[in-house]
């Protein structure tokens, strides 16, 4: 006679109920935990939206200077640094909930210290090409941000 024959039904049933009790606990900690970390991970990535809209925002008064239909004034280039300050604070908030952050926080501040030193030195169509290169670097960069918070928003396993 196995072992499994000799121990009585009801203790079966009360080692089987305590098993799945456990893992139904387990796992619905583990869904409200993780519903929590998304919502908070969403909360920052919204605060980061906001933010690059501004900058996408003051990056069309550049594209004028850029195109000889403005002339850039020192209120135009603290209001984008102003703005790239808030940014890069938004991203560094994300990357404390998303995996690999420190690589894509480093490239967005790099992306943002060019943009700011582009922006000081433009004055027209003459030297624009630094300007529309910093930008693009910008913008890739605020990308690669974005498919991180995507990436971790949709994994569900770390």
């Amino acid at each position: 006679m196995a072992l499994a024959d000799k121990i009585p039904v009801w203790l079966k049933a009360a080692i089987i109920s305590t098993i799945s009790f456990g893992a139904g606990f387990v796992t619905n900690y583990y869904v409200d935990y993780r519903n929590n970390y998304v919502i908070a991970l969403n909360t920052n990535y919204d605060q980061f939206d906001k933010a690059s809209e501004d900058i996408r925002n003051t990056l069309k008064i550049f594209a004028d200077i850029a195109k000889g239909d403005k002339p850039r004034t020192d209120e135009d280039v603290s209001s984008l640094q102003m703005k790239l300050l808030k940014a890069v604070g938004q991203v560094e908030d994300l990357s404390r909930r998303v995996d690999g952050g420190s690589l894509f926080v480093k490239n967005y501040q790099d992306a943002a210290v060019n943009l700011n030193n582009a922006a000081q030195k433009i004055k027209g169509p003459s030297n624009g090409k630094e300007m529309v290169l910093a930008v693009n670097d910008f913008l890739l960069a605020e990308s690669n941000v974005r498919d991180a918070v995507l990436k971790e928003s949709n994994s569900f396993l770390w």
